[in-house]
């Protein structure tokens, strides 16, 4: 809670126009509780997806997605900063298929 908390606080601080909420695939469906857990405390506009070149498919990402009401706007899919690249939703669902 005071990770929470303390997000809250900054986000009263300096009122950002875009709060970016950047969640791990690897976490799988526990994605949709943590985007419900952010979206409660801070007004989500846009999510990013990481580690999509792991073994995680990103089906979690869809519950995100649901939970903030928010676009996902970039994905990553490795270490190198080449592997950070605008979302595109053809692609990510065949992926999920």
């Amino acid at each position: 809670d005071s990770l929470f908390e303390e997000m809250l606080e900054v986000s009263n601080a300096v009122t950002p126009d875009n709060v970016i909420f950047v969640m791990d695939a690897s976490i799988g469906q526990a994605c949709e509780l943590q985007a419900r857990a952010f979206k409660e405390k801070v007004d989500v506009a846009s999510v990013i997806i990481t580690k999509l070149d792991g073994h995680a498919k990103g089906g979690g990402a869809l519950s995100a997605v649901a939970a903030t009401r928010s676009p996902v706007i970039f994905i990553g899919t490795g270490e190198h900063i080449d592997d950070f690249e605008p979302f595109r939703v053809k692609p990510f669902i065949q992926k999920l298929l």
